[in-house]
């Protein structure tokens, strides 16, 4: 205590008029820790979102918590490790984790809706689901940390993000939903394109291939019924490649790679900018201003082509 008052620059005597203990300062520490990360998670749970995208939004208000207050995410981590055996701190640690429980609440809530929508599987356990993913999450951020264990593996920091995002939804959702539509050797997760704006900015794993895995789960087939149309992107760059977007009377179908069938739409850009553009966070025409993107063919069909996929009122300007 006599540390921590110099540390502070105050009176030994004066510490101990709000803190009895120690303890007391570490289960202050450890409240207010919990407690901003729970207005964080709040906040992301109140995004109206479908369920996937709200776990990828609570996923995002975790990482964002660590990267912001990586030492109250080190005490969090060092308290969950300790046993509760033996020690006098038994009343306060029973309250911490009565907060904790809140926040793995909410990401339960989230699994649950997921289920009365058909999207999640209906045979997890909401709250076992919660801890599972709440523990991977705590895991991966730590590993995040250590630099020689990703020296080590080869493994980059949004490699190692976006296999989890893989890993966690594949897991909870339904086979109609996880159901492979591309391939390639970096790891993706599962978003709706338009939502992706809402809670994707700037999230350094979510690449191209995530952006057209999302185009089936965002596909509004009533929109394309009696519609015959070839869209192929050619992204540039590390996370770029070649797609290729089929849309046949009603039912779509997205392929990594070129297609036997000719492309109505040629749209070119770099892997950035295509993440940039799809979540809202540039337009369009300010692309092919810049000349950052080239549209090749018809551009009201290009223009057509994301109707296709986001309500008349949430489209994203200048595509």
């Amino acid at each position: 205590m006599e540390e921590i008052a110099l540390a502070a620059g105050i009176a030994v005597g004066t510490l101990y008029h709000y803190f009895k203990s120690k303890e007391e300062i570490y289960a202050s520490i450890l409240s207010t820790s919990i407690t901003i990360l729970r207005d964080s998670l709040r906040a992301a749970a109140a995004k109206q979102l479908p369920p996937a995208l709200s776990l990828v939004a609570l996923g995002r208000a975790y990482a964002d918590c660590f990267v912001e207050h990586p030492e109250y995410f080190r005490i969090q981590v060092s308290f969950q490790q300790q046993s509760s055996a033996g020690d006098g701190f038994a009343r306060e640690r029973e309250r911490l984790y009565a907060l904790i429980r809140e926040n793995l609440e909410l990401f339960a809530e989230k699994v649950r809706e997921g289920q009365r929508a058909g999207t999640f599987r209906r045979d997890l356990d909401p709250m076992l689901m919660a801890t599972a993913l709440w523990s991977s999450y705590t895991g991966v951020l730590a590993a995040t940390r250590n630099e020689r264990l990703l020296e080590v593996t080869g493994v980059s920091v949004t490699r190692l993000l976006a296999a989890a995002a893989a890993l966690h939804f594949s897991g909870v959702s339904s086979a109609e939903v996880v159901s492979p539509i591309v391939s390639g050797e970096e790891p993706t997760g599962t978003a709706s394109i338009e939502d992706l704006r809402e809670v994707m900015r700037s999230v350094p794993w979510i690449d191209p291939g995530t952006i057209f895995r999302g185009m089936r789960i965002a596909f509004q087939r009533e929109k394309a019924l009696g519609v015959d149309e070839t869209v192929r992107f050619q992204v540039h760059g590390e996370r770029g490649g070649v797609w290729t977007v089929s849309i046949r009377d009603g039912t779509i179908n997205v392929t990594q790679g070129d297609t036997p069938q000719a492309p109505s739409v040629t749209i070119e850009t770099s892997d950035r900018r295509f993440v940039e553009l799809t979540t809202g966070q540039v337009e369009g025409l300010e692309l092919i201003v810049n000349g950052e993107m080239k549209i090749t063919g018809d551009l009201q069909r290009a223009a057509r082509f994301q109707s296709f996929f986001v309500p008349e009122d949430r489209r994203m300007t200048g595509t």
